[in-house]
């Protein structure tokens, strides 16, 4: 065969990637590759589906490799593997490929700050701010550049940037206000909530401040997810809340605007983090999210909204907006995968590359219509428009995603719907829906704490895949004491509030030889050190038994379940898929729901659905009685464990949460 036969493939392949189809594509390249071995560029794209499209990492990696033994100065095979290092929980590998790449392509900015990045995020901080100084000094004083050299400063002392702000307000007010401009926002998100509030008031002395409103919103709606103390809290969160009641029935200034061509819009939508911090909390965020979804549409510009006022009568067409959220896929990728195309016509969008992996055409194996938004807002929002839908199913229309966030601000379909993914309700005047179940909502009134039309399935609303049991690893494995009772907590750190904090204190209290196991989830070491700096402030006896393990990989997580004796489901904010986790491996759960908030009333959702209320309390002290109880009695342990093994295949590939969701789909009718 000749090397003309092998590039006409090739070539072949770049048409077919393309016109996405990825599949067809595949095949061309790796025909080039079988015609002409050393034909690395169709190695090096080989990786690059794997990569982007195909969700197969160890593939990726290989033909990457194979590539670069054949041009080893081709820069961004070097990326492209740091990227595939980093995400397997190898960031050391991450970092040489990523040195290799920078000393190929200096000139690369975005390269050059997540090497910085990946290099504080290692504790290398004097290495991180020399390549975040570079920036500011030799690649045209790149303002990004300046703000993570500043970043990395504040983040070992901010308190000593905040003096100087303050020390130069009166001699150099204009340096003054520039620091302030970029230091309250690190403040904020490091907990510092006094002294960004007195940056985001620097701030607003400048007379001619663009977007004034959206500085003072900035300056107001603080909510601190990691505080010192309750009572520290509870004021910023009570300001919060008299912020936005006062601006409800308030005359916004003139300039209080919003762009039409959306240029501001990212300062105005940071403020949906704080109401998003404050679900973690003990104020339920409703009503805030309420006022504030309410201003946002007095801001927002009049843009074009979809033609279409009514549903189609035959095959309905159906768009889900999926996000990077590993959670979120879990839930909805068994739904998707069984949800009857019959009877409509199915849109799978994608805000992220890493959702088109798990839900690529070629592993989804399902005849949907794949679509991966482009990141410029005013873009996305036309390609949504163009697919004239029917209804349009936001997953996460949240701070965290920023995009659906915006999508579910206009009116883009007939319907426009979330689910209980959403942790409560969006606020969104433009939101319609919100599905969730008879299982999760308190049975008086529940309607009263969403701005959508609630809509109640019978079951649970998602076809969850079990995961397999991992029995591989004791406690010594985890450097964890041999005796004692050992209570497991395996969330996010964002839900060890105050409160829970104290019943975790009194827990131990109470059982002298127990010892709380504790994740470092997410992966942020900033984050974890304020969480143990307060629990050595508040909690200081009780160290010796609280341990914080380090961020654990899939399996060794699922065996920590197998060897804790109890679980233990937060206030407020309780667990999703760490409920049905836990449950999968056996382990008793204790849950106090919340009478309130859907998203602290999931794991009740799952015991109710198995008929098994046996570890749901209603009390502080029976939280406590409860879980000491179940973790010393090691006969109750051990049949508590084999009925919710036996119970707990109700909760998983449930065929009756396909046809919920297909029966909403083929029968919502448009919101009066």
């Amino acid at each position: 065969m000749s090397l003309t036969e092998a590039q006409h493939a090739y070539h072949k392949g770049l048409a077919l990637q393309k016109e996405q189809d990825y599949s067809a594509a595949y095949g061309a390249f790796e025909l080039a590759l079988k015609l002409s071995p050393e034909l690395s560029d169709a190695s090096f794209q080989l990786g690059v589906l794997c990569q982007d499209f195909l969700a197969l990492p160890e593939q990726a990696r290989a033909y990457f490799q194979r590539s670069l033994k054949a041009t080893p100065h081709f820069a961004e095979i070097h990326y492209r593997l740091g990227q595939l290092a980093y995400q397997v929980g190898d960031p050391v590998a991450a970092l040489q490929h990523w040195q290799s790449y920078l000393h190929l392509k200096p000139e690369d900015l975005k390269a050059r700050l997540e090497t910085g990045d990946l290099l504080a995020e290692l504790g290398r901080s004097e290495q991180a701010k020399d390549l975040y100084f570079q920036g500011t000094q030799h690649l045209s004083k790149d303002n990004e550049s300046a703000d993570r050299l500043l970043q990395a400063e504040v983040s070992q002392n901010p308190l000593y940037f905040y003096e100087v702000m303050k020390l130069s307000a009166d001699f150099f007010p204009e340096a003054s206000l520039q620091l302030a401009h970029k230091l309250g926002y690190f403040l904020e998100n490091r907990g510092y909530l006094k002294e960004a509030r007195d940056c985001y008031e620097q701030t607003l002395t400048q007379a001619d401040l663009p977007d004034r409103l959206a500085w003072e919103l900035k300056r107001d709606l603080l909510v601190s997810v990691f505080p010192p103390d309750r009572d520290y809290q509870l004021h910023y969160l009570q300001q919060s809340r008299e912020c936005l009641q006062t601006l409800a029935g308030a005359t916004l200034p003139a300039d209080a605007r919003i762009q039409p061509d959306l240029n501001n819009l990212g300062l105005y939508l940071l403020n949906w983090i704080p109401l998003e911090n404050m679900a973690y909390t003990a104020f339920n965020p409703s009503p805030e999210r309420r006022r504030l979804g309410a201003l946002l549409q007095r801001l927002l510009p009049e843009l074009p909204g979809s033609a279409r006022k009514a549903l189609r009568t035959a095959r309905r067409r159906v768009g889900f907006v999926l996000g990077p959220s590993g959670a979120v896929l879990k839930f909805m990728l068994g739904l998707l995968r069984h949800l009857p195309d019959a009877d409509l016509e199915i849109h799978i969008i994608h805000t992220h590359p890493i959702s088109a992996h798990h839900f690529s055409p070629e592993l989804f194996q399902r005849n949907f219509n794949y679509h991966l938004l482009d990141g410029d807002l005013l873009s996305a929002r036309a390609q949504i428009l163009k697919l004239e839908l029917d209804i349009l199913y936001l997953t996460e229309p949240n701070a965290q995603q920023t995009m659906q966030t915006f999508l579910a601000s206009f009116r883009l379909a007939p319907v426009q719907c979330t689910s209980w993914l959403s942790s409560g309700t969006t606020g969104q005047p433009e939101m319609d829906y919100f599905l969730s179940s008879g299982l999760l909502e308190p049975d008086d009134d529940p309607q009263q704490f969403y701005s959508e039309s609630l809509w109640l399935n019978p079951t649970l609303p998602t076809y969850f895949y079990r995961p397999e049991r991992v029995q591989k690893w004791g406690r010594a494995d985890y450097g964890l004491p041999e005796t004692g009772n050992l209570y497991i907590c395996p969330h996010l750190m964002h839900k060890i509030q105050p409160d829970f904090e104290n019943l975790l204190a009194d827990l131990l209290h109470q059982d002298p030889s127990g010892h709380l196991v504790l994740l470092t989830n997410p992966n942020h070491p900033y984050l974890r050190g304020l969480l143990l700096a307060r629990f050595e402030r508040n909690l200081p006896e009780l160290m010796p038994r609280i341990w914080f393990l380090p961020y654990l990989k899939v399996e060794e997580y699922l065996n920590l379940l197998e060897i804790g004796d109890v679980s233990l489901d937060p206030l407020y904010f309780g667990g999703g898929t760490t409920a049905y986790e836990a449950l999968a491996c056996g382990i008793p759960t204790i849950t106090w729901p919340d009478p309130e908030r859907l998203h602290g009333r999931v794991t009740l959702g799952c015991y109710r659905k198995m008929a098994f209320l046996d570890c749901v309390v209603d009390s502080r002290q029976a939280y406590i009685t409860r879980a000491i109880e179940i973790a010393s009695d090691k006969a109750l342990n051990a049949r508590l464990r084999a009925e919710i093994l036996e119970r707990a295949p109700l909760l998983f590939e449930d065929q009756a949460a396909v046809a919920d969701l297909a029966h909403f789909l083929l029968t919502v009718p448009v919101r009066g």
